[in-house]
This record gives C-alpha cells, structure tokens and sequence, in this order.
C-alpha cells in the first residue's frame, strides 16, 4: 500500500538530507567528533584532500574507493559498515544521516583528485628534529665535561710532579 502511495506521490518519502564537505572534511579528519562517538575516518583511511598526514594506511584510500564504487555504493557502504575491521566498532557507534550525507559530500568532492604522499613532509619533519635535537644537545653539553676533567687534569699533573721530584724509579 505504502509503494502504491509513494508512486502516485501521496505518501512521503525522506529526503536524503544534504551534506556538507568541509563539515565531512573536519568529521573524516577527527576535528569533529561523531555524535555516537565512534573513531574518525582518518584513523584507518586516507583521502585526497584530507589534512596533513592524510589519514591511516589499515584500510583503503577512500577517494578511489568512491570513484570505484560511487555514491550509491558509498552510501550503503556508509549505511553498514559490515567490514570485518568496522563491524564491531560501528555496531554501537552508528552514524547519523547528517554525518553519512557530510562524509558522502567530502568523498565526491575528493574522487577526482590523487592523494598526496605524506612521505616526504615527514622524512622532513624527522630530518629538522634531528637536527634541532643535536643543535640543542651540542649548546646544552658544551660546558658539560669540564666539571669533571679539570680536577682529574690537576691530579695527573700533580702525581707527575711528584713522581718527577722522587728521582723516578
């Protein structure tokens, strides 16, 4: 009866509500919490466009994942989240369909465009720190052996001289 209704344009069906990316961006990142709690995208996904270092490498990139599938499958992949690794956590985490239709916008906005390789900003990142560390290391130590080097010095000298006035052996 409801199907009869609905084609004839009587009853109402939901509409689907409408996202936002850069809200979908700020929930795929984690800078917006999930209303049910559950862990950000980017904790095991990536996607182009998302925010420095562009997400976890545990499951697939995510763009590509809606250009493979689109958005209806996006969607019903959203809708369940029957993944081996997702199930369990998402069971009692579910996604609003504010957040779905967020996530949805974001992920369409990122389909086209290839996602950029973290590597090199933090092979930089570590290469700046290292050398920081050593920098700092070098001011911080440079005075730190004469404390104990000088009485030793004064010592040898002495026991030189002593040994030096007895005659020797």
């Amino acid at each position: 009866m409801v199907a009869l209704l609905a084609l004839l344009g009587f009853a109402q069906t939901p509409a689907a509500p409408a996202g936002s990316a850069a809200l979908g961006r700020e929930l795929f990142s984690g800078a917006v919490k999930f209303a049910a709690g559950g862990p950000a995208c980017a904790e095991c996904h990536q996607a182009a466009g998302a925010p420095f270092p562009n997400g976890g490498t545990l499951g697939p990139n995510l763009s590509a994942s809606y250009r493979r599938m689109g958005q209806q499958g996006m969607d019903m992949a959203l809708r369940t989240l029957y993944f081996p690794a997702m199930a369990p956590i998402y069971r009692v985490h579910q996604l609003t369909p504010e957040e779905r239709a967020d996530l949805l916008v974001y992920l369409g906005s990122t389909a086209g465009r290839p996602a950029r390789n973290p590597t090199p900003k933090i092979v930089a990142i570590a290469i700046l720190g290292c050398i920081a560390l050593f920098l700092l290391t070098a001011f911080l130590w440079r005075d730190r052996s004469r404390g104990v080097r000088a009485p030793m010095v004064r010592r040898a000298i002495a026991a030189r001289r002593r040994m030096g006035a007895g005659g020797g052996r």
